[in-house]
Formats: C-alpha cells, sequence, structure tokens
C-alpha cells in the first residue's frame, strides 16, 4: 500500500541536489511533484519531469514546471531513447 503522505528522503535530495551541473531530473512516482520542488530550489534551471500513475496532480506540476509523464512504471515502457537509473 502507498502511502500518498510519505515523503521519502527529502534530506537526501537537498544535499544531492547541491551539485549543480544537472540538467534533467526523473522522479518515478512524482506524485505532488514534492521531491522535484526541493530539486528546484538548488537548480531552477534543470527540466524537471514526474512518471506517476495517475494525472490528478497534472495542473500542480505544470504551475511548477514539471513535465509529467503518465504511465504504469510496473508494465509500460520509460519513454526515452536511453535511461540510466540510479
Amino acid at each position: 500500500m502507498v502511502d500518498h503522505n510519505e515523503t521519502y528522503g527529502c534530506h537526501i535530495l537537498d544535499s544531492f541536489s547541491k551539485f549543480r551541473g544537472f540538467k534533467n531530473v526523473l522522479d518515478i512516482g512524482c506524485g505532488a511533484g514534492s521531491d522535484l520542488l526541493v530539486v528546484k530550489k538548488c537548480n531552477n534551471k534543470a527540466n524537471l519531469t514526474g512518471i506517476d500513475f495517475g494525472n490528478w496532480n497534472q495542473e500542480k506540476l505544470s504551475k511548477n514546471n514539471i513535465n509529467l509523464i503518465n504511465l504504469d512504471i510496473e508494465k509500460d515502457k520509460l519513454p526515452f531513447e536511453s535511461t540510466i537509473l540510479i
């Protein structure tokens, strides 16, 4: 069961995002984009993309310049030619 109110490791994202050279950030299971907003504080020029099963947060994500890809990560193929997941 997914706890939609849980945030996983925002403090880790905050320390990681101090590496300001990144251009693209992908959050799988982005929800309302709270983790991407932590990253945005450190690099507001980065291209932020979130993947989530539902599109109920589309309006909020768009207002924060976060691109939403709506797919089921367990069934659908990622829409990128080459992807490295860490």
